[in-house]
């Protein structure tokens, strides 16, 4: 993940957020351990599954929890970049055409 981390360091235009819903019981471990890894990303604390409950159409399989937003939150690509090579050439070539036209996807 550090190298989607990264590139959102170099371009002011890119911003991370990560989206943690634990269950109630584990909010504090949750805590106690993003205190302890010295987190320093953007996270919203989603205790209450809000999240999902608005987005019921993300798939529940891991590698579909990764979302690259157009700058008007419309979801453009899903999947995690880091899965595969394929995946991260893909992200990477969606996210610049996102970067050279303000922030919206543009069909080639």
């Amino acid at each position: 993940m550090n190298d989607v981390v990264e590139i959102s360091d170099v371009d002011d235009q890119f911003g991370v957020l990560f989206i943690f819903t634990p269950s109630k019981k584990d909010v504090r471990q949750l805590w106690l351990s993003l205190n302890k890894h010295e987190y320093q990303e953007k996270i919203c604390l989603d205790s209450l599954g809000v999240f999902i409950q608005e987005n019921p159409h993300i798939p529940t399989s891991h590698q579909c929890h990764t979302l690259l937003l157009d700058r008007d939150n419309r979801v453009v690509l899903v999947g995690n970049p880091l899965a595969s090579d394929t995946m991260w050439s893909l992200f990477r070539r969606t996210l610049d055409n996102m970067l050279a036209h303000d922030g919206v996807y543009v069909s080639e």
